[in-house]
């Protein structure tokens, strides 16, 4: 062997590695099996600190049970809470990409061997010395890849989610201000784009932020059912391999550990396979997704024109709109929004797929799924931040055009129903439609 590499062998063969190298074989294997095709483990810090976290959970519990004795155990858990706390030159070994084959074992093992090659460096060893800490054998002892990778997937989800849910209650909140800015103005309300009654700026305004905070409160709840895991179960939630008091230890230590109130569910088996949270949380973020797009029409159009459309809502303009036609500005922030709610739709999509395709007692499809998730989330994120700061804080309403609409509304007609009945008023409409399309007919219209 050459100075400077190390071999580590399994049952298909070896592979030469750096002495240096947090990773391991596995890892080596998955890096050669698994194109990238987008993230890895590390370049989403969330997952692998709650990689890290669900470790540190399983090391306290095996210490608190004697599996695992100090100083192994001492070194262990330090190693684990580095993970846990984003040391950077961890994450940077979290190398394997998250849509991968497997159902997350790669992912697992890379996590494995990066914090016993950590461990032997604490403890005075070299990395590949597996006989002082091995990535099985103590690591992940008292674990299967089938409760840590779905654990870690939870915690993540619900970490990444405070950034969520602030970036659509901020979003609110400026919508709120906005119609406090425009309190007094009336407008012209449209139902199935034709002409209805009469509305203020203020309620069309405040319309919009209540959207934004029942689809924060709708990703709220469904993050509930994410806090029951099913950590301890194991390979199918029976608990083989584990001490019987292994699941409990592990899941008060991994609540302990992150503030957050994990609990088991009735069944652990039940839990390893069932799809429900997950799918749940999904169309969560699709139907946060479906009110930021619909925000986004109306904003595009009601700014439409500024000549021919109904130009009733002016957006603050942030860039040239066409490389042949001067002067003109398009509503790019709104339209960038509908693009990135359609990347949510097609997340959801794909993870529903992947949650329908997992057989029997394992989902295998788990790593798409964690992908899916991740980029609907940021790109909510982005898309509210972006609306927020790019676009909602420069809109105003042009009062005199919005008061010249408001005066065609329906508002007199629906009050003639009232008292004389709605055929009437029904009469008064066409009189009345007669009577525009009198006084906008060309003087040469319907001449001989």
């Amino acid at each position: 062997m050459s100075a400077g590499v190390r071999v580590e062998r399994d049952l298909i063969g070896e592979r030469r590695l750096a002495d240096s190298a947090l990773h391991g074989l596995q890892t080596e294997r998955a890096l050669e099996n698994f194109p990238r095709l987008g993230d890895r483990v590390g370049d989403v810090p969330e997952f692998g600190r709650a990689l890290g976290a669900v470790k540190l959970a399983a090391a306290r519990a095996n210490a608190a049970l004697g599996v695992i004795e100090p100083p192994l155990s001492e070194a262990l858990e330090r190693a684990c809470a580095e993970l846990a706390a984003g040391e950077p030159e961890l994450l940077a070994a979290l190398t394997v990409p998250i849509i991968q084959g497997g159902a997350g074992t790669s992912t697992n093992m890379n996590v494995n061997e990066v914090i016993a090659n950590r461990t032997l460096e604490l403890l005075g060893r070299e990395p590949g010395e597996y006989a002082y800490c091995h990535p099985n054998d103590h690591v992940n002892r008292s674990q299967s890849t089938n409760d840590v990778y779905p654990t870690a997937l939870r915690l993540a989800l619900i970490e990444r989610q405070a950034a969520v849910d602030a970036a659509l209650r901020s979003l609110a909140a400026k919508l709120a201000e906005r119609a406090d800015a425009h309190v007094g103005i009336v407008k012209l309300g449209r139902t199935q784009l034709q002409d209805a009654v009469v509305v203020s700026a203020e309620a069309e305004l405040r319309a919009w932020a209540d959207q934004c905070v029942a689809a924060a409160e709708g990703l709220r709840r469904a993050t509930e059912p994410l806090l029951e895991v099913n950590l301890g179960g194991t390979a199918v939630g029976t608990g083989v391999g584990a001490h019987p008091e292994f699941p409990q230890r592990a899941v008060a230590a991994l609540a302990e550990a992150t503030g957050h109130r994990f609990r088991h569910p009735a069944r652990l088996v039940s839990a390893t396979s069932d799809p429900t949270p997950l799918h749940g949380y999904s169309a969560a973020l699709r139907g946060a997704a479906v009110d930021l797009s619909k925000l986004a029409d109306d904003l595009r159009l009601l700014s439409s024109g500024p000549a021919a459309g109904l130009a009733e809502v002016e957006l603050p303009p942030v860039q040239a709109g066409s490389s042949i036609m001067p002067g003109k500005v398009n509503p790019v922030i709104p339209e960038f929004v509908n693009q990135l709610a359609f990347r949510v739709y097609g997340a959801d999509t794909a993870a529903a797929f992947a949650l329908s395709a997992g057989q029997l007692q394992l989902n295998a499809m788990l790593p798409l799924v964690s992908n899916e998730l991740f980029e609907a989330q940021h790109a909510l994120q982005i898309a509210a931040v972006t609306l927020r700061d790019r676009c909602i804080e420069g809109l105003s309403y042009r009062r005199e055009r919005a008061a010249e609409y408001a005066a065609r509304g329906l508002d007199e007609l629906v009050q003639a129903a009232l008292v004389g009945g709605y055929a009437a008023a029904g009469e008064l409409a066409a009189l009345g439609a007669e009577a525009a399309a009198a006084d906008t007919k060309s003087p040469n219209e319907g001449a001989s």
